[in-house]
């Protein structure tokens, strides 16, 4: 440490100079010799355990350091978008240009972004994923050098509370009612998911080659992804196949599907749109459209959320936006009727989506004075430039929570609640983390300790038909031999 002649009475003037681990020789200069003399025994102490961080390392912005993170980690084609994506949407716009350094030493700021990701109206639980992408850019920091602490791990940032909702798993005949409403082409997609607890992605890849008939057993080991409105084969999610039974149940609908809808061979790009070409038979397919046979999974999908509203899992669309537009049940049905019989050639759907909700207001109006409903004319009393008005709620935001993956919990839910063992029942669906997931999302439909422990005790100890008295000790056998 030394007074630099040059500053003397003035600015920074007392300079700290040091070899890096790196062999380089630094500097820094203070403006009181205290200070320099702090950092002297900082610096020292750091350059002693091996925790020594440049200070200059630090400057490079938190964008610029989070697009290498995630440049050069290894994942998947389509979670590595995914991840940019929230990245650039929701966390480069408030912090994407302050530098590293500085966050990593005021954890403050990193609470004022989850209060700014609160503002804006998301989840706690899509809030939760942001910070894990953002953790991740700073466990990296870390591990690199760059700075000495997480934020994202410090007690002052406080993540919002997120309620998880129970599962409530469908009854058995909604999985059946599922399978009926389908169509014919998709059913036995059912049995695949509440049957062997398969993904959606799993589902759509699903292959006869797949299945060991002699020894009943389903390899899992492909899936099909989408990624800028590109298909492609994958590996199931986080890369890892897995081996399962196969039930007689399911092995008999597969059979009956592939009878009926014989197995396609589809050939995609393996793991990106511009990966290999991977060649596969697949159970489920539609011959002739733009993909080569696979199935996008929107085509599914508006096929599952018609079969949810005709099985009654989800009530209807249409009936569901006049409720919200102030109208009762009894009366959302009533313009139903009114629009069925003008006979429109859109779909019911679309054409009440778009419906403002001030047209809403006014058909009402009249209903409730007493007008007779069958002399309404909604058709000729909305603009049809009122039509081209999309509505903010769609379709999917509402039916998400009866998803393909309702399939899965009820795979789950079924083999839990007849006390399957938990890591078994993970392994099938393929989590790697042992079953913590698995215990953490359907515990309250396992069955209850206190009954397992009265009925095994009671299997134990209840004595033989004919034995009026209880089990004899040592000593009584011993007396009575």
């Amino acid at each position: 440490m030394e007074r630099d002649p040059a500053r003397y009475g003035k600015g920074k003037r007392w300079r700290l100079r040091y070899i890096g681990p790196d062999g380089k020789e630094d500097n820094e200069s203070f403006e009181r010799k205290a200070d320099a003399e702090n950092r002297k025994i900082q610096v020292e102490a750091d350059l002693l355990k091996g925790t020594f961080i440049d200070p200059d390392a630090g400057k490079v912005t938190f964008q610029k350091f989070a697009e290498e993170v995630v440049e050069n980690r290894t994942l998947d084609v389509s979670t590595r978008e995914t991840m940019r994506s929230r990245l650039a949407g929701h966390v480069y716009p408030h912090i994407g240009g302050r530098e590293l350094g500085q966050l990593a030493k005021r954890p403050s700021m990193i609470q004022a972004l989850v209060r700014k990701l609160e503002s804006a109206g998301l989840a706690p639980t899509y809030i939760e994923t942001i910070m894990r992408h953002v953790g991740t850019v700073f466990a990296v920091a870390v591990a690199d050098e760059v700075v000495a602490k997480n934020p994202v791990q410090s007690s002052a940032v406080v993540l919002p509370e997120s309620t998880r909702k129970k599962i409530v798993p469908w009854t058995a005949g909604q999985v059946h009612g599922m399978r009926e409403a389908l169509p014919a082409r998709f059913g036995a997609m059912v049995d695949a998911g509440a049957g062997l607890g398969l993904r959606q992605g799993e589902i759509l890849g699903f292959s006869p080659d797949d299945v060991d008939q002699l020894h009943e057993v389903v390899t899992v080991q492909r899936q099909i992804k989408v990624l800028r409105g590109k298909l492609f084969f994958s590996a199931p999610k986080g890369n890892k196949t897995r081996q399962m039974p196969l039930p007689a149940s399911v092995k008999r609908a597969l059979d009956d599907h592939a009878t009926t809808f014989p197995p396609v061979t589809v050939t995609l790009p393996w793991r990106s749109p511009d990966g290999e070409p991977h060649t596969a038979r697949l159970y489920f397919s539609m011959p002739g459209n733009a993909y080569g046979g696979a199935i996008h999974k929107d085509r599914i999908n508006e096929s599952w959320h018609d079969a949810l509203e005709e099985v009654g899992i989800v009530p209807p669309l249409q009936e569901r936006l006049l409720i919200a537009a102030g109208a009762s049940p009894e009366e959302a049905k009533q313009i139903i009727g009114i629009i069925e019989s003008e006979s429109r050639p859109r779909s019911l759907p679309a054409y009440v989506s778009r419906m403002p909700d001030s047209h809403v207001t006014a058909v009402l109006a009249r209903i409730r004075s007493g007008e007779d409903v069958a002399a309404l004319s909604i058709q000729q009393d909305l603009p049809p430039e009122a039509l081209k008005r999309p509505r903010a709620e769609s379709r999917g935001a509402a039916y998400r929570e009866h998803g393909m993956h309702a399939m899965r919990h009820y795979f789950a839910s079924l083999l839990l609640t007849e006390g399957e063992n938990p890591k078994a029942v993970a392994e099938w669906l393929g989590h790697t983390d042992g079953g913590v997931l698995l215990l953490k999302t359907y515990a309250h439909l396992m069955p209850k300790s206190e009954q397992r422990m009265r009925t095994l005790v009671d299997r134990a100890l209840e004595r033989p038909a004919d034995q009026d008295h209880g089990p004899l000790t040592a000593r009584e056998r011993g007396a009575g031999a």
